[in-house]
């Protein structure tokens, strides 16, 4: 196929945008290419297509653990072509990747920088033979951007070590310094240059100087509407400013990196699916995100650098459609700005200091190279807080000394369970048979049938709640027996680090001989100071802002306007309060649904006392205007004919209503029926069944099944005779445990009425990420549940909700092979799981058989 071809097939687009051709042509023709595009102007397609119009793979290297998951899913909507291998990868998934890859089914394989570092992982590449490689966020490389990350420097290295030279990078911002400083770090040859306009004719741009910024976010959202990102500089004020916002009824959460990644991921996630309007986020938040419609971005404090700034106002009006850009700025932003390169640059003595913490504190004396890893724990941030070192500058100073060759952090090697056998095969295979320690002996069987020869040439990461599970041994008594068969000899067992922790590369010297480029430290520091400098330039000049942003990455065009920012007099704050006033008013007719005269509609918007103010949602909502205000705005919607007028007397017309569709569809999205009340007296009734089952010495279906129990779960009889009105329910039922289920309803009802009784919040959260479309690896990541504690509480959803869909949950192929068992006749876990492949776990059969008609 060619491009065009391509393009249609994947991506269904007829058309490339402005410059992806041209970029994607140069690529195919075996040429490096630097293509500096704005964020929204395509870029992924141009390293997409011409991977997938080559006959091998080709790799891309993103820093983004997320957008590599979006893109990977995105892709492989009809069919697997694409694929990512990243610390979260289990060790089995790997090797099927790379099988895959063999085979020819695996187009696109997404890394991270730092899985470059692995040898194993190259030595698999270099036979793999990619065809092209292309890098994603390509100023990384770069310590005169905005985003420098040492890791990528291994990128040539890695290039060079498997052969490959067809090497192209893409950027979203990059100031001709950082352009040259791409091309060497990547030594590229010839490159070509692809730079498109960094213009953005849809975004309206103002910056204004308030110290009431809180106030002034609030009428921004108000007036320009949603989905909005406001960005901070700190978590606190990230944090207190959604709690204002949330106090003036705004549906916004905050976002920063220190939440928990579930937390994280599934705020994002809902800011997607526009179940929140706003998010209030440091710049932790956006990258990756592809969401079209956003029309407000806020700064809420100055960026440090117009490489960051132009970075996040890209991700408004992706769509093409006009969106409002506001940067809010006092004298107090410039100096935490200047707080966050002073703690990113730390002086000599503060970086030998950190070097001696470190080895101190990890007992090393000097001439000594330790072989174990040195924790970074609670105790050890208490000495070094008592030394008047913060986290900022520690981090800091631990980039110079490894960057220096002195230390290591932490790699992804130390995140993971590793499993390797000492024996060799006949040896291990002797020693098994006259094993007498049942428990040893299945271990040792299990990882064998798992992982096969890979435990015996080396370190081989394993899923500890997998083997948990088919063992059927406890995770606690599963580690207790790894480290017991470590201490005989038989395997070496290495688990996670429990805390941060870095190697030292070398031995032990003296921190007076340290050697690091203090120069180029002070260069990079000079060169944050006159990035701020560039910053705080754009917030005071007289001519047009993105004139401004056009030469300060290069572009030429003294005379160029874009005649929308607040420099060239575009009217924003204006036209934004007459779309917010117009939207409301329509909206408040919509709301009525019935007649209304002009005063009524005074009334509500401005929140005056009115019986039919609890009516309309957008109630009080135009306090702030006068009647002035909205009666000119109301009297433009009559004209255009949105609002009908008939003496005086108002209506939405039907242009009014597709006006504001958009806001009524949101107001209108089903809500998702409560089923918590009726699932807990399931539960309740499931258990007391399970009680009385054992006290018989009958199955649970056989006492009562799960249809009927549903039944008296929705219909909640609180008589004898109600309860034998149930289909099914007949006396015998009823004299087993008729009683008890009377009993637990009017317990139920009671509590009901007393308390707000709910379901536990892991069963809400459960219910609510399988409505999400969730998989069952997902929401068990999600959860940090083991999958078989997630897969039997789905199980009991399932009992309860028999058509709740699955097919979000496995994979369909996974369905139909378990089914295909069921078909047959196999109803046991263990008989189902040893008849199909190795990959489905014990979870997906037990939610496939709760979801079979015939179990």
């Amino acid at each position: 196929m060619n491009p065009l071809e391509i393009l249609y097939k994947y991506f269904g687009y007829k058309s490339f945008r402005p410059g992806q051709e041209e970029i994607i042509n140069a690529i195919l023709d075996d040429k490096n290419a630097l293509a500096i595009l704005p964020t929204g102007a395509g870029k992924s397609l141009c390293y997409q297509i011409p991977a997938l119009a080559s006959d091998q793979f080709s790799i891309v290297i993103s820093p983004l653990i997320a957008l590599m998951k979006d893109q990977v899913d995105s892709l492989n909507s009809n069919e697997e072509i694409a694929a990512y291998i990243n610390s979260t990868v289990e060790y089995n998934k790997i090797l099927d990747i790379y099988n895959k890859i063999y085979e020819g089914k695996i187009k696109l394989l997404y890394v991270s920088p730092e899985k470059l570092e692995s040898t194993g992982f190259a030595e698999r590449i270099k036979n793999l033979s990619p065809k092209y490689i292309f890098i994603d966020e390509a100023h990384c490389i770069s310590e005169w951007g905005h985003n420098f990350r040492p890791s990528y420097r291994k990128i040539v290295e890695f290039c060079n070590f498997i052969g490959n030279t067809r090497i192209s990078a893409f950027t979203a911002t990059a100031t001709p310094e950082v352009r040259d400083d791409i091309v060497n770090q990547l030594s590229l040859k010839n490159p070509e240059f692809f730079i498109r306009g960094f213009e953005r004719e849809n975004l309206h741009l103002r910056v204004f100087k308030t110290k009431q910024k809180k106030t002034e976010v609030l009428k921004l959202v108000q007036t320009c509407g949603s989905p909005a990102i406001v960005y901070t500089s700190t978590r606190k004020n990230a944090e207190e400013l959604t709690n204002y916002l949330k106090s003036n009824k705004i549906s916004c959460e905050f976002y920063h990196a220190g939440l928990a990644p579930e937390k994280r991921r599934l705020i994002q996630d809902d800011f997607i699916n526009d179940y929140v309007d706003v998010i209030v986020a440091t710049n932790a938040f956006g990258m990756g995100i592809d969401k079209k419609d956003i029309r407000l971005i806020v700064h809420y404090n100055l960026p440090g650098t117009i490489e960051s700034y132009y970075q996040e106002i890209g991700r408004a009006g992706r769509d093409g459609k006009d969106s409002q850009i506001h940067l809010l700025f006092d004298g107090q932003d410039k100096y935490i700005q200047e707080f966050f390169i002073k703690t990113s640059f730390p002086d000599r003595e503060q970086i030998k200091l950190v070097y001696s913490l470190i080895c101190n504190y990890g007992q090393v004396p000097l001439g000594i190279q330790p072989d174990k890893p040195i924790p970074l724990d609670k105790k050890f941030y208490q000495i070094l807080f008592s030394n008047e070192i913060n986290k900022a500058l520690f981090s800091a100073a631990l980039g110079i000394l490894e960057e220096a060759g002195y230390v290591k952090q932490k790699s992804e090697l130390h995140q993971n369970y590793y499993l390797e056998i000492n024996l060799e095969k006949e040896r291990l295979r002797e020693y098994v048979k006259k094993l007498k320690n049942n428990a040893f002996q299945e271990i040792l069987i299990t990882i064998l049938r798992e992982y096969g020869g890979y435990l015996f040439s080396g370190k081989t990461k394993i899923n500890i709640g997998n083997l948990a599970e088919i063992t059927g041994i406890s995770k606690p008594d599963l580690i207790f027996n790894l480290d017991e068969l470590t201490k005989i000899g038989i395997l070496e067992f290495e688990k996670p680090l429990q805390s941060p922790a870095v190697f030292l590369t070398a031995t032990r010297v003296d921190e007076k001989y340290l050697e690091f480029d203090f120069k180029k430290i002070e260069k990079q520091l000079e060169n944050s100071r006159k990035k701020l400098q560039s910053m705080i330039g754009l917030v005071n000049t007289k001519k047009c802002r993105f004139n401004y942003i056009l030469e300060y990455f290069g572009e030429t065009g003294s005379t160029y306007k874009c005649g929308k920012c607040d420099n060239c007099g575009g009217n924003l704050e204006e036209n934004a309060s007459k779309h917010y006033i117009e939207e409301n008013i329509l909206i408040s007719l919509f709301d009525l649904k019935s007649e209304v005269n002009e005063e009524r509609v005074f009334d509500i918007l401005s929140g005056k006392s009115s019986e039919i103010g609890v009516a309309v949602s957008n109630f009080g909502v135009l306090a702030n205007y006068s009647l002035i205000e909205i009666d000119e705005v109301l009297t433009d919607l009559v004209i255009e004919g949105h609002i009908n007028c008939k003496n005086s007397v108002l209506t939405i017309s039907d242009t009014g209503i597709e006006l504001i569709k958009p806001k009524i569809e949101k107001k209108l999205r089903p809500v998702q029926e409560n089923i918590e009340d009726r699932l807990v007296l399931y539960n309740e009734l499931s258990q007391k069944r399970k009680e009385i089952a054992n006290k018989f010495g009958q199955t649970a279906s056989l006492i009562c099944s799960d249809d009927i129990l549903k039944s008296i779960a929705d219909k909640k009889p609180e008589t004898p005779a109600e309860l034998l009105d149930i289909e099914g329910f007949n006396q015998r039922k009823f004299n087993k445990i008729g009683d008890d289920f009377l009993e637990i309803i009017q317990n139920f009802q009671t509590q009901i009425t007393q308390t707000d009784i709910s379901l536990p919040e892991s069963y809400k959260e459960v219910i609510e990420l399988i409505n999400k479309n969730y998989s069952l690896e997902e929401i068990c990541e999600l959860q940090k549940l083991p999958e078989a504690i997630i897969s039997v509480q789905i199980e009991t959803i399932l009992s309860y909700l028999p058509e709740l869909e699955i097919s979000p949950l496995i994979k369909q192929s996974e369905i139909r092979e378990i089914k295909n068992r069921i078909d047959e006749g196999m109803y046991k876990l263990k008989e189902i799981k040893s008849q199909i492949s190795n990959s489905i776990s014990y979870g997906k059969i037990r939610i496939v058989l709760a979801k079979s008609k015939d179990r």
